[in-house]
């Protein structure tokens, strides 16, 4: 029995440790997909801005060559809104520039606001990493917890074993005590 006992324990082990490893092989590859989206979900925002800035400076060479082609402003003739939709928003504030010194300005910003969101995702990061890291050490205590546990087991059966069967003669005899 103790022999069975420590083998299903090894196996125990070992179910637990290809499960942990599971585990984490599938959080990685979820977190690899969610990196992946967003990347190209960026990008493709990125292709949609360089798209913009080419049609308005193509635009705005065609007004300078041809001073009768309407502004935009004349071709929109419906008031702005206050928008809320984050997109519309980084398009209207930093896409489109009209002269050089604006977009120089305009890098100046998105530099400061990269940077700004760099620190954050760098924080969040961190902090994510500790959380996981405090999370792995829990599960490790949980899982020592359960090896004593079971290895309290293993020795309280070893023990009922030896009381349930004992010698009762010299020859070898065994006899069953009730």
């Amino acid at each position: 029995m103790q022999v069975e006992a420590a083998h299903l324990g090894s196996q125990l082990s070992q179910a637990l440790a290809e499960r942990d490893s599971q585990v984490n092989l599938a959080q990685e590859t979820n977190q690899k997909l969610a990196r992946s989206k967003n990347e190209t979900n960026l990008l493709q925002k990125q292709l949609d801005d360089l798209g913009s800035q080419v049609q308005h400076l193509l635009r705005e060479i065609a007004r300078r060559d041809d001073p009768t082609i309407p502004s935009n402003e004349d071709l929109e003739s419906v008031p702005v809104e206050a928008t809320t939709d984050t997109s519309t928003l980084i398009s209207s504030h930093f896409v489109l520039f009209r002269n050089v010194e604006e977009l120089q300005h305009q890098n100046q910003r998105l530099l400061k606001i990269v940077r700004d969101l760099g620190e954050k995702m760098e924080s969040e990061e961190r902090e994510y990493r500790e959380t996981m890291e405090r999370e792995q050490a829990e599960a490790i205590r949980e899982a020592h917890e359960a090896m004593q546990e079971l290895a309290a087991q293993l020795e309280t059966q070893k023990q009922s074993s030896g009381n349930i069967i004992k010698p009762t003669s010299r020859n070898g005899t065994l006899s069953k005590l009730c």
